[in-house]
């Protein structure tokens, strides 16, 4: 038996990024991920490239495994009792626990032997279990993963399977989670990164105490290329509390001239501490103004609650990006009772809806248990519909990037009891990637949704953005790509399933529609602002019919707009193509800055990442 006491330390750094560069739609095969048909969107159907074959530009053979030692009989030379297996190492030692390794000869899956592992004093950390052969990582490459696991693991804390970048700062590129139980069972996960990586780490994680048994592990890349996709969308016309904002900068700020629905009131100087700085002492002057504002434009209102003030927080001294003990939790509940019955009865019949907190797994938001935040949830619920039986209460927004940490909290936050008092599940996605992310996540989104009797709710995506460089720059492609994302992202959005879509932001410099940051008179509209406004337009009372993608990377959304008539929009982020007219009988194209295509006597049109509606 080979035993490990670690120490303290940390590893993990979490970081936000909103990508916006030039990448290949590829879709990702979720053959587990069939839901029940009480969902009134149909699960998307997908076809993935043959497996098998040699892959001319990166010399990858598919159906090779990746992985040293992966069923632990180190070459039929394995001895129960010896430790752990020669082809893999513990990378625990940052972590406040002990940690012990056996080859058991009892009753492994397969072979002579599987892994043991077992976790106990677990105070800190966590366990990283790595294989030793790096793998390369290719992007957009289909990478399936499969192994063997039975044990126990304390309060059902799921184990992690994922590929990670090793230096800091140790990116998860792709990953998914599971709960094991005490008999064998094969699990399987098809990820896809998107980055590359020659020396990439395969990673399995233990997060509580627990004795697992690991045995006859697999990663293989098995495809690059997916074929075809069909999503059936919500078959009702598009409203237009679809489309919402956030908007930061005020006082000579001129009003955007886009329309929207709501505007989420986020980074606006607004959240708990600003309103109570001392307890018993409040100033509404701020929130007052953002309120009328937003009422005298016709816009809804929606505040996110939370960020304690310090002398309110369990830990006064906890990290936060605004001001120290903004993350924790109250540490007296009566004041967040307070808190909440204030605001709510100072804004009655004016804010209609409220978010319990803002991205509570990401970069010092929050710093509480999910159990902690469904109780707050719980309060706040129960506080806000005797106030005002029509207040929407809508779930803490948990931030989504290309990692799967997002889904990971979100699960923990559910099992915990979360969701069950609000009316809709926000969530933060920013994809990075047009397409993938979006359509995957939303899946397993609903996934959990189901496993935890809340699949009726209705889910929001209150807070995303695209990247755009200044006008200044004179980067007129990457600008146009970014037009073509935010357009894509709105289309996808709606087609998942996502009633509301909050942008953000209006102003908020490299993810804004304004130039630099600033709404103010004479501040020029950036190209993507048009984009927002024109993308609005096409969708906006509009019937999505189906959205496909074929085997070139070309999407087509087919509408039925507001008139009756059909119209498609069509792009594709991977090249430039042909798109045929023929049999099609369409007249016209327009672009997202307005420019308009005749297609009479045409047997095709240019199709690229700058999405275009043919009518």
């Amino acid at each position: 038996m080979c035993t490990i006491k670690t120490g303290h330390g940390n590893i993990n750094a979490r970081w936000k990024v909103v990508q916006h560069t030039c990448l290949v739609v590829c879709i990702i095969l979720f053959t587990c991920l069939i839901l029940s048909t009480a969902w009134s969107e149909a699960a998307p159907t997908w076809e993935t490239a043959p497996t098998g074959t040699t892959d001319a530009k990166n010399g990858s053979v598919f159906n090779r495994e990746l992985l040293a030692d992966g069923d632990f009989e180190h070459g039929g030379q394995a001895v129960p009792g010896a430790g752990i297996s020669p082809g893999w190492y513990d990378l625990s030692f940052w972590a406040d626990l002990k940690v012990s390794y056996d080859l058991d000869g009892a009753s492994p899956h397969g072979g002579k032997v599987a892994q043991k592992i077992t976790v106990r004093n677990l105070k800190s950390g966590c366990v990283f279990f790595v294989n030793q052969q790096r793998i390369k990582v290719i992007p957009h490459g289909l990478y399936r993963i499969s192994l063997w696991m039975r044990g126990d693991v304390e309060n059902d804390a799921p184990v992690e399977i994922f590929l990670r970048k090793e230096p800091a700062p140790y990116t998860d590129y792709c990953g998914d989670f599971v709960t094991v139980t005490d008999k064998w069972k094969r699990y399987t996960f098809d990820l896809t990164p998107l980055v590359t990586d020659d020396q990439a780490l395969f990673v399995i994680k233990l997060n509580g105490n627990s004795t697992l048994y690991v045995d006859d592990v697999s990663c293989k890349l098995i495809s690059m290329m997916p074929r075809k996709i069909s999503i059936t969308p919500p078959g009702k016309p598009i409203p237009a509390s679809f489309f919402n904002m956030h908007i930061h900068h005020f006082g000579d700020l001129k009003w955007p001239f886009v329309p929207f629905y709501g505007w989420r009131l986020w980074d606006t100087s607004t959240s708990w501490a600003s309103l109570e700085w001392k307890q018993g002492q409040w100033d509404f002057t701020r929130l007052d103004m953002l309120v009328n504002r937003a009422l005298e434009h016709h816009v809804e209102p929606y505040l996110v609650l939370g960020q304690t003030p310090a002398w309110a927080a369990t830990n006064p001294s906890a990290e936060s990006p605004y001001s120290p003990g903004l993350s924790s939790p109250p540490k007296d509940m009566d004041n967040w009772r307070n808190y909440i019955r204030t605001v709510a009865t100072h804004y009655k019949a004016k804010i209609p809806c409220y978010e319990i907190w803002n991205e509570p797994n990401w970069g010092g938001f929050y710093s509480g248990t999910p159990a902690k935040l469904v109780e707050l949830e719980k309060e706040a619920a129960t506080i806000l519909k005797q106030v005002d039986p029509a207040i929407k209460v809508i779930s803490p927004g948990i931030c989504y990037t290309q990692s799967y940490s997002g889904r990971m909290f979100l699960y923990n936050y559910l099992k915990a009891g979360g969701g069950r008092n609000a009316d809709a599940i926000g969530v933060h996605l920013y994809t990075g990637d047009v397409g993938v992310f979006t359509i995957g996540e939303m899946l397993k989104i609903k996934q959990m949704l189901v496993k935890y009797n809340l699949k009726s709710k209705p889910i929001w995506n209150t807070e995303t953005g695209i990247g755009s460089p200044p006008q200044s720059d004179g980067d007129l492609i990457l600008m146009r790509r970014a037009s073509g994302e935010i357009a894509c992202e709105h289309i996808i959005n709606w087609a998942c399933g996502f009633e509301r879509y909050y942008y953000y932001a209006w102003d908020n410099g490299d993810l804004g529609l304004v130039e630099g940051g600033s709404g103010g008179p004479g501040v020029p509209i950036k190209p993507v602002g048009y984009a927002y406004a024109r993308i609005r337009e096409w969708l906006l009372g509009s019937v999505m019919n189906s959205l496909k993608a074929d085997t070139t990377g070309t999407w087509t959304c087919q509408l039925t707009r507001p008139n009756g008539h059909r119209a498609l929009i069509v792009w594709n982020l991977d090249q430039e193509t042909g798109f045929s007219l023929k049999g099609k009988n369409l007249k016209q194209a327009k672009d997202l800055y307005g420019k308009t295509e005749d297609l009479r006597g045409r047997k095709s049109v240019k199709v690229d990442y700058f999405p275009r509606l043919l009518e």
